[in-house]
């Protein structure tokens, strides 16, 4: 009787092991996302599903709830598998979520139909059409732009557009003093997910932080537990690395609206399986045909299927 007894106790006990931690999340504040979860739900949750605004300090929590290890004061390694954030809005912080050194050849491009104007009173930085500033800042155009744009060297090459808009690609790591000094001084240095700083030693550090309708550089980097991400579909642009060596990451939605797309941004990812990108993307490399696609941006995914809805 008492072995009966201890049977059925048994099967009427829970088994916690294999209890699955599902969340729905609303952020109405960027920034208290982490007070929202207990740190047993951020180490345990497998599915979650933000709504509201998110920046920087959300996305450190966020990493590490898909396994990323890149902040050590956190004690915990999360399981997150699936992730929706077709609800979440971010916001402009320059905060840092993730900080690295570049590669000896690590280039930055600067599109010479933009802008990046600082206002000195608020510190706001707005990105503005070139010629409608340069024609409102005549004096500032005729001291320093126009010489600018004249002055080439080794480490400057130049091209168009398929606008007909010039752009220009500095090699961080033998730029002159001059050059970087030129790069300060008209806020190329600041950049919609990530900002350059130069270290005592010379050396560069590359910040990155989040920005609107940006998924930014890095922001899923080596976040080892994800499998499947949807995106807001107001998703202008996935930024440098924004998944790569995500090697558990199986399945992503391209938003119609993405307008740039990094050819890092999914590199080493080797489980995934589908890639669903729309029959007309705003981004025009994204209608090359499949084999192309996966050349140009999913090099280690060798059993991709790529659909167009």
């Amino acid at each position: 009787m008492k072995l009966f007894v201890l049977t059925i106790a048994l099967l009427c006990t829970p088994f916690v092991g294999y209890s699955q931690v599902v969340k729905v999340v609303e952020v109405k504040k960027a920034g208290t996302f982490a007070e929202l979860l207990t740190d047993e739900e951020k180490g345990n949750t497998e599915e979650l599903t933000i709504k509201g605004k998110l920046n920087s300090s959300d996305i450190i929590v966020l990493r590490r709830m898909a396994g990323a290890t890149d902040h050590e004061e956190f004690q915990w390694v999360g399981k997150l598998r699936k992730l929706d954030i077709s609800n979440v809005s971010f916001v402009n912080d320059d905060t840092p979520f993730f900080s690295y050194k570049p590669n000896e050849n690590y280039k930055v491009t600067i599109y010479r139909d933009k802008v990046r104007v600082i206002n000195n009173k608020t510190g706001e930085t707005t990105i503005r059409d070139r010629d409608q500033f340069l024609k409102e800042k005549e004096d500032y155009r005729n001291r320093n732009i126009e010489s600018m744009l004249k002055n080439t060297s080794a480490t400057r090459k130049y091209s168009r557009l398929e606008k007909g808009n010039s752009k220009e690609v500095f090699i961080l790591s033998e730029l002159t003093d001059e050059q970087w000094n030129m790069m300060q001084r008209y806020g190329w240095d600041k950049r919609e997910d990530s900002n350059i700083e130069r270290q005592e030693d010379g050396s560069f550090m590359i910040s990155c932080h989040t920005g609107k309708k940006v998924i930014s550089s890095c922001m899923f980097y080596r976040c080892t537990t994800l499998e499947t991400v949807i995106l807001n579909d107001n998703t202008e642009e996935i930024g440098y690395r924004a998944f790569y060596d995500c090697k558990a990451l199986k399945e992503i939605t391209i938003p119609k609206s993405v307008e740039k797309l990094a050819g890092s941004a999914f590199g080493n990812a080797p489980s995934l399986e589908k890639v669903f990108i729309s029959n007309n993307p705003s981004y025009k490399p994204l209608k090359l045909d499949d084999t192309t696609l996966k050349e140009r941006f999913f090099k280690k995914s060798s059993h991709l299927e790529i659909v167009r809805y």
